[in-house]
């Protein structure tokens, strides 16, 4: 559900757009994971940034999952998830002189050797690349921690890492 934000406290959980949703208070994390960034135009995605700062406390971290589109941009390859006993197929389509993409990713269950289709997703998200988030995130008053390659979260590599992670703290 793109723009959608969900944040709970014990066990009451608040459902609004992360454009301008207010959490009633401070928290010490927010976690913006599996490609939940980049639905809007750049000023809308710039106001998600911006109300993550405001709902964070002083020195509360944000965490953010990306798609490493410079590597789905390579040849236009296809990129595979593996999650166990799914697998995630996932191929970017460009649209709008290349700011945007269409993940097309199709789902398949194992089935001993075989492997059974089991559905698929469109999402239309901004390209935004490692040097966007290093750009937006100080504009929006976070210091940059440190980027990471999202599975292994070991250092980033644009050339083998499938998405990656960037720890930002408020300033």
């Amino acid at each position: 559900m793109p723009g959608i934000a969900i944040g709970g406290f014990e066990d009451h959980y608040f459902i609004g757009d992360m454009r301008n949703f207010k959490l009633g208070r401070e928290v010490d994390v927010l976690l913006n994971w599996f490609t939940s960034f980049g639905y809007f135009d750049d000023e809308g995605n710039m106001e998600t940034l911006r109300n993550f700062h405001e709902n964070l406390r002083n020195g509360g971290l944000l965490i953010i999952d990306f798609p490493n589109f410079h590597l789905l941009s390579i040849d236009n390859r296809a990129v595979v998830y593996d999650y166990g006993d799914i697998i995630g197929i996932v191929r970017e389509y460009l649209e709008d002189n290349s700011r945007y993409s269409v993940l097309h990713e199709r789902f398949y269950r194992r089935d001993g050797d075989n492997l059974v289709f089991i559905g698929e997703s469109r999402t239309r998200v901004r390209r935004y690349f490692i040097e966007d988030f290093m750009d937006m995130l100080p504009k929006a008053g976070f210091a940059v921690l440190g980027v990471h390659s999202t599975l292994s979260f070991s250092d980033f590599n644009r050339l083998r890492d499938q998405r990656f992670t960037v720890v930002a703290i408020k300033r």
